[in-house]
Formats: structure tokens, C-alpha cells, sequence
């Protein structure tokens, strides 16, 4: 969804990287979470109307596309920031790989579950994804440092150890 890119690009340098992350993952979260609720009163009320339950289900992960695509940019934004020209390159193409090998094991297992019939799997399987956003601010909270208006040195000095900063300049 383009919406939450535009908000990234206009405001990424006027609040900085951490605090979009922060904020939007929390709602991403929450739009998984309407879309379990709607997938549950699918399922297990049947006197809601699929109509109402599929609504909600859309709606949610519609919640969760505009705040997911405003923090998808960050890491390939940070990694740019916060390290050497002469790594770039390298760390770039192993998130790379990284990420597409997670995708796949996600959207192999994913497609399992919905493709089993089972109505609890495929809840638990949404209500997952609402938990893993919660992971996922609860570790780049802890782990990741804010760089907005910070230059390349500072930036290296909050994410590399003291003694690996001499290898990076060398490398350069």
C-alpha cells in the first residue's frame, strides 16, 4: 500500500526510523488481530452473517497492509546508514536471502494451514501473525537504537563494538 510509504518518506527524518517502527508495528499487530476476530465469528458464531465476518477480516488485514508498509522500508534504509559502503552490498544480499528464505518457510507453512479446512489452525494461524508483530516491536525496541540526524560515525558507534569500528574504516 502506497499510503504508508508516502508517510515513511515524508516523515522517516522528522521523527526518525525507531519511532515509525514503534508506532506501526503495534497497529499492524492489530489489524491481524481484526482479521482472527473476523475469521473466528466466520467460523464459530453462526449467527453472525458471513457478510459482518468477512468485513471485519478485510478490513483488518487492509489495517495491517497500510501500517506494515510504512515500516517495510527501515531496515533497507538503517542498513544503508549504518554501515560501510564496502558492506553494503553484502549485507543487502544476505537480508535478502535471509528474508526470502523466512517467506518461503512462512507462506509454505501458511499455505498448509489454510489449506487443511480446519477452522482453528486457520484462526491460530492469523492470531500468530498478530504475536509476531508484537515480537517484532518488542525486539527492534530493545535492539535497535534510533539514527535520525546522526552522522555515519555516531551511528556505527551505537551498533558496532569499538574494536570491530578500526576493521571498518580500514576496509573503506
Amino acid at each position: 500500500m502506497w499510503i504508508g510509504n508516502v508517510i515513511c518518506a515524508l516523515y522517516i527524518d522528522k521523527i526518525g526510523r525507531r519511532t515509525i517502527y514503534l508506532r506501526a508495528m503495534p497497529i499492524a499487530g492489530l489489524g491481524w488481530l481484526l482479521s482472527t476476530w473476523g475469521l473466528y465469528l466466520i467460523e464459530y458464531v453462526p449467527t453472525i452473517h458471513n457478510l459482518v465476518g468477512s468485513t471485519i477480516t478485510y478490513s483488518g488485514i487492509l489495517f495491517y497492509k497500510t501500517a506494515f508498509s510504512t515500516v517495510v522500508l527501515i531496515p533497507w534504509v538503517m542498513l544503508t546508514e549504518s554501515l560501510p559502503i564496502s558492506s553494503i552490498a553484502t549485507a543487502n544480499g544476505l537480508c535478502l536471502a535471509i528474508f526470502n528464505l523466512l517467506q518461503f518457510i512462512m507462506l509454505s507453512a501458511f499455505s498448509i494451514v489454510l489449506n487443511s479446512g480446519n477452522p482453528a489452525a486457520i484462526v491460530s494461524a492469523f492470531a500468530f501473525l498478530s504475536f509476531s508483530c508484537y515480537l517484532c516491536t518488542l525486539f527492534f525496541w530493545k535492539f535497535c537504537p534510533e539514527t535520525t540526524r546522526l552522522s555515519i560515525a555516531e551511528i556505527l558507534r551505537k551498533f558496532v563494538p569499538s574494536w570491530r569500528l578500526k576493521q571498518f574504516y580500514n576496509s573503506d
